[in-house]
């Protein structure tokens, strides 16, 4: 069905394609027929063809069809896209082997790079969820198929996000899923209008889990408005709404987590007045909230060890200084400060020196909290999660920790799912492996019944790894 649409849909675009190379040339050659037109149309038909308005609101619809057009893509490229399967030999020799399979959610550079997805896990069940606010889920026993079948849920999104950027072109978007009991939890850039200002930071919606149908509706949201008006206000800035984590995950059974970032503003990640550059503590109930760590850029993998009661969170650097933080007690106070943007291992894209962001390169000589590891040149870093014992019986303090990155720069550990063997007390690294994905890993999460990773890839793709 979606391919004889497709078909049609091609066939009606060369017709159309004809019908204005026609226009074109009986018009625009002949200055007769041309000024005879230009005569037939009202003067008031003119003044609006003129009008900004009318200007901008064409301008949206066609970006809305090139949207639509670059959606419709992806379904196509999912439609006749293959089942990949290799094997791989880690950098230290360990074997896996990957199965890869194409979803149908739109690239990373098709919307501006808009994150492509996230997954996690409900039940028997992988729940996907596009940059775009697209959900599917597909049985976890029929991961492996030869063919990967999603099924679409219906959700009330669109009445409930009212940006149309979330949906196509621009920045915000999903940033991250969470499912604990019988609620999704999705962490996303929320737009709203304060003192007659457009607005963005981080907030996250909830919904009852239904897979025929999500209605979703605000579980978290504040009012601290991130624009370049306001980032642009004091500071030699610019405004970066792709610097505003979105991570969601438990603390304990009563407090979910949420990463935030300084949208570019970055004396707020030091303000403690402030909830940008943040990891806050959320209580399920009342909503309240308090900060569990600060001085973060932008933290793109959380991840709590329950048995082990410490948080790990890893964020991107700036050129360079990519870190992997580790929280040893995020149920105390005062807060745990991890020194952005007074330290850090990297340095300024433009390699200027900013007396509010002088990078220091040491986070504990000014009180602040080293990082357990740091990258330079910077991989991309993302999703970080446990290594099971049951998946490898080497493991102890073992962690993934995913990559995104450049094609160019594999080498340096871009595109690659780092493996971490750390010491008792944290310390030191006994041991680092690297594995070649070779495609940006946004997301990454253990499936216990078939005793293996499903990494979500940038390609658009998802993978499933196993250890042999």
């Amino acid at each position: 069905m979606i391919m004889a649409n497709l078909k049609k849909i091609s066939f009606l675009t060369i017709i159309f394609i004809l019908i204005i190379f026609v226009f074109y040339t009986l018009t625009f050659k002949s200055g007769s027929i041309k000024s005879s037109l230009k005569n037939f149309i009202p003067e008031k038909v003119k003044v609006l063809l003129k009008s900004p308005q009318y200007i901008e609101d064409q301008e949206k619809r066609l970006r809305k069809l090139k949207a639509d057009i670059v959606l419709l893509n992806a379904k196509y490229d999912y439609i006749n896209g293959n089942k990949i399967e290799k094997k791989i030999t880690s950098k230290l020799g360990e074997n896996y082997k990957i199965i890869i399979q194409p979803i149908p959610f739109p690239e990373y550079n098709a919307f501006e790079g808009k994150p492509v997805g996230y997954i996690d896990i409900i039940n028997d069940n992988l729940i996907l969820a596009s940059g775009t606010g697209e959900f599917y889920f597909s049985k976890i026993s029929e991961l492996n198929s030869e063919k990967l079948y999603l099924t679409k849920i219906e959700t009330n999104l669109k009445k409930v996000i009212k940006d149309p950027q979330f949906f196509h072109y621009g920045k915000p978007s999903v940033r991250d899923i969470f499912v604990d009991n019988n609620k999704l939890y999705v962490g996303h850039i929320r737009t709203f209008n304060l003192e007659n200002e457009t607005c963005y930071n981080t907030a996250i919606l909830e919904a009852e889990i239904m897979l025929s149908n999500l209605q979703f509706k605000e579980f978290f949201t504040f009012d601290e408005c991130g624009n370049q008006k306001r980032t642009s206000k004091i500071y030699d800035q610019r405004f970066r709404l792709d610097l505003v984590g979105g991570r969601v995950t438990n603390l304990d059974n009563d407090h979910l987590l949420l990463t935030t970032g300084p949208l570019g503003d970055r004396p707020k990640a030091q303000d403690k007045d402030s909830l940008f550059g943040k990891i806050l503590s959320i209580n399920k109930k009342t909503k309240e909230y308090r900060m569990v760590s600060m001085g973060h850029r932008n933290p793109q993998g959380l991840y709590f060890d329950n048995e082990k009661k410490i948080l790990f969170s890893t964020e991107h650097g700036p050129k360079g200084g990519d870190e992997v933080n580790l929280n040893l007690d995020p149920f105390k106070n005062p807060v745990e400060n991890f020194g952005w943007p007074i330290s850090s291992y990297g340095v300024h894209y433009n390699g200027k020196f900013y007396e509010e962001a002088p990078l220091n390169k040491s986070h504990s000589d000014f009180g602040f909290v080293e990082p357990i590891k740091y990258f330079t040149p910077s991989v991309g870093i993302s999703q970080i999660y446990r290594v099971e014992e049951s998946f490898d019986s080497s493991a102890t303090n073992d962690y993934f920790v995913a990559a995104l990155g450049y094609p160019d720069q594999l080498e340096e550990g871009d595109r690659h799912l780092h493996k971490f063997k750390w010491s008792d007390d944290y310390k030191s690294i006994k041991e680092h492996d690297q594995i070649l994905i070779g495609e940006r890993i946004r997301d990454l999460i253990y499936i216990p019944t078939i005793n293996a990773y499903a990494l979500l890839l940038d390609k658009p793709a998802l993978a499933i790894l196993y250890k042999n």
